[in-house]
Formats: C-alpha cells, structure tokens, sequence
C-alpha cells in the first residue's frame, strides 16, 4: 500500500509537467559540427577560442545571413572541436526546407577566418 502512495506525487509531477509544455511543442532544430581548426601554416591549434557560426543560402558570405550563432569557450584539442548548434540561437524552421545551405565559421574577430563549407540537408 505504501508503494501507491508514493506513485500518486510522481504522477501528478509528471501530469503538471506535461501541461507547462507548450501545445505542439516540437524539439529543438538543432545540429553537431565537429571541425578542426589550424594557424594559416597548418599546424592544428589547441587552446580556448570564440567562434562565430553563419549560415548562409549561397556560397558567397558576403550574402545575406540567414542564421548566426556566436560561440565563446570552445575547447579546441589538437585542432579539434565540436558544438552543437542550434542550442543557444534558434535554428529557424524556414531553413529546413532549403536544398543548399553554406556554413560560415569565423574564429575570433578576424573576418579573414570565415571558412564557408557546403552543407546539404537532404
């Protein structure tokens, strides 16, 4: 019996959750990007950096931004990194359907880092 009664306030824990949950709510749209970073000699970096993350809808970056994501304290080991995004900047629903997308990554405020890579999500 004593069981039963400890069932009852999980259950209505769980209840009250599920109505805070907005209506329709869908999951986040977010995604992993593992990347290396290396200094214009190529040795890979390893160290702390700030990145900034674009997408784009073209491959020339000097386009219109249809998402941007600044990342501080990213861990770089060996030039190796990985992010999820999407987490802190909302991936917008209106970029799900596009065929092409080009992905900007600039290290820093150096503009002259942007690497662009194309990205498909089909």
């Amino acid at each position: 019996m004593r069981s039963g009664r400890r069932l009852i306030p999980a259950a209505a824990f769980l209840l009250l959750f599920a109505l805070a949950l907005p209506a329709g709510a869908e999951a986040p749209r977010i995604m992993h990007y593992q990347g290396t970073l290396a200094d214009t000699s190529g040795s890979l970096l390893t160290g702390v950096y700030d990145l900034t993350f674009r997408l784009y809808g073209d491959s020339a970056a000097a386009g219109p931004v249809l998402w941007e994501e600044p990342r501080s304290g990213v861990e770089v080991e060996d030039g190796l990194f990985q992010v999820i995004l999407g987490r802190s900047v909302a991936i917008p629903d209106s970029l799900i359907p596009m065929n092409d997308l080009w992905l900007g990554l600039t290290v820093g405020m150096d503009p002259s880092s942007s690497v662009t890579r194309y990205l498909s999500l089909n």
